[in-house]
């Protein structure tokens, strides 16, 4: 029997018949939803562990009882789509780790994060907190649709190759071009709850949705009671709708610890609209019947 109260699990185990060790490099794993987006739902799902050997289970941050839910769009003719992006290395492993050749995008990110560094054919200037940074137009609008239409647009950015942010950190707009050109993420960033906020505002800004997945991921892996409500006030302030999913699915969970923190207490004051989803987490409205 499905226990409608748990979260959703993956489980990848492998099968084969070599006898050799291998190393298991999950890149991602989402459920595809079919009423809110044509491709991937990567907002709410946890990245699996990388180099994982043999197996790999990872609880994903949805109730069955909204996977179940036809109104939710995860159920496609009675039945879940899980899109997982693999790299599987058999052969000699060091310690937990495969002895490989920088592999082809590996190479790609290392030559375009030399070119953010050296500045060379740089054509776009972004001025941020006092600080101008210098940026290549053709890399910002392949991977922002925000810096595209910007920069295609007969206004300043068009004209003069040049963005001014006005409320934004310079760190974050840093972290946010480092994304841009090698797909990676300093560590530190990621460590500081202040500076990845920051990072999710500004990657949900210019529409990198890889990039809020990923910092989003990251602090919903140390939620707490103590601040999870507000970090859903913060999410409903940026509209980052899959952010604030994933908090009030943790609220919904430990609800009884966090009406208690002083959090929750001034989310109900500051933004009692949220607690009627909060509510709704907790309790699904029924369906109404129709009217014949």
């Amino acid at each position: 029997m499905i226990d409608r109260e748990s979260d959703l699990v993956v489980k990848l185990v492998r099968s084969d018949q070599s006898e050799e060790e291998c190393v298991l490099k999950v890149k991602g794993c989402y459920i595809v939803n079919k009423t809110t987006h044509c491709g991937d739902c990567k907002s709410t799902f946890q990245k699996m562990k990388p180099r994982s050997r043999g197996k790999v289970r990872t609880p994903i941050s949805l109730c069955m009882r909204t996977v179940l839910d036809d109104s939710q769009g995860y159920l496609h003719d009675g039945a879940l789509l899980v899109r997982c992006h693999l790299e599987v290395v058999v052969g000699k492993v060091a310690r937990g780790q495969a002895t490989l050749d920088p592999s082809p995008l590996q190479e790609l990110s290392s030559a375009l994060g030399a070119l953010l560094a050296s500045r060379s054919g740089a054509d776009v200037v972004i001025k941020v907190d006092g600080r101008s940074l210098d940026a290549h137009s053709a890399i910002l609008a392949a991977r922002s649709p925000v810096f595209a239409a910007m920069l295609a647009s007969p206004m300043r950015e068009g004209r003069e190759k040049e963005v001014v942010i006005a409320d934004l950190e310079a760190s974050s707009v840093e972290a946010l071009l480092l994304y841009l050109y090698t797909g990676s993420i300093g560590k530190e960033t990621l460590e500081s709850d202040a500076s990845s906020l920051s990072l999710l505002q500004a990657a949900h800004r210019y529409q990198v949705n890889g990039l809020v997945d990923r910092v989003a991921q990251s602090l919903a892996a140390r939620f707490d009671v103590a601040t999870v409500s507000e970090w859903a006030q913060v999410a409903d302030l940026m509209g980052c709708s899959g952010f604030r999913e994933q908090c009030l699915s943790f609220m919904r969970q430990h609800i009884a610890e966090v009406q208690s923190s002083d959090a929750f207490q001034r989310l109900a004051v500051k933004h009692p609209a949220i607690l009627v989803d909060v509510i709704a987490a907790l309790a699904p409205p029924a369906k109404q019947q129709k009217k014949s």
